[in-house]
C-alpha cells in the first residue's frame, strides 16, 4: 500500500508538474494595425448678387461691387488650389465673364483681391490654399465681383453660372 500510495503521490506531483508547464507557456505574436487617412475637401458657395445695375444712374459712372463667400473644409494639412473657370458666356479681352438676359451681354469679372486687381480664374490665378485646421473649422474666402460702370445694355434679368473646383 505504502508503494501504491507513493505511486499516487508521484503521479499526483507529475501531474501538478505539467500543469505548471502549461500554465507558465506563453507564446505572443504581432499585429500591424493601419489605416489610411484620404485628403479630402469639402466646398459651398454662396451666391454672388449684384442687385440693381442702373447705367443711367449711379452705375453710368460707379463700378457695381458685390461678395460671396467660399467656404473651404479640408483634411489637416491639405493644401487645395480653388479655380473658379469662366462660367457660361466667356469673352475675351481685359473681363473674361459676361452675364446674359437673351442675346444681351453684361460684363463681369471676379477677383481674388479687394481691390478687384487680381483675377479668380484658373492656372495661376487659381487661388492656392494650405488647411492647417483640419476638419475643426470652416474657412471662408471671399470671392469679389465687379461690374464695371457705364456698360449700355437693354433691362432685364441677367445671370451666369460659373463654376468652382477644388484640387486638393
Amino acid at each position: 500500500m505504502i508503494g501504491r500510495l507513493r505511486h499516487t503521490a508521484l503521479f499526483a506531483l507529475s501531474l501538478l508538474t505539467a500543469s505548471s508547464i502549461l500554465a507558465d507557456g506563453r507564446a505572443t505574436a504581432k499585429m500591424d494595425v493601419t489605416a489610411l487617412v484620404v485628403s479630402n475637401c469639402r466646398m459651398t458657395l454662396t451666391p454672388l448678387s449684384f442687385g440693381s445695375y442702373d447705367p443711367l444712374g449711379a452705375n453710368a459712372t460707379q463700378e457695381l461691387d458685390a461678395t460671396a463667400t467660399l467656404s473651404l473644409t479640408c483634411t489637416r494639412d491639405s493644401i487645395a488650389t480653388i479655380a473658379i473657370d469662366r462660367g457660361l458666356n466667356p469673352t475675351g479681352g481685359n473681363l473674361t465673364r459676361r452675364l446674359a438676359s437673351g442675346n444681351q451681354r453684361l460684363d463681369y469679372e471676379i477677383y481674388r483681391d479687394a481691390a478687384r486687381t487680381e483675377t479668380w480664374s484658373a492656372g495661376t490665378n487659381a487661388v492656392r490654399y494650405v488647411s492647417a485646421s483640419g476638419i475643426s473649422s470652416i474657412n471662408e474666402l471671399l470671392v469679389y465681383g465687379r461690374i464695371p460702370s457705364g456698360q449700355d445694355v437693354a433691362s432685364g434679368n441677367y445671370n451666369d453660372v460659373v463654376t468652382a473646383t477644388v484640387d486638393f
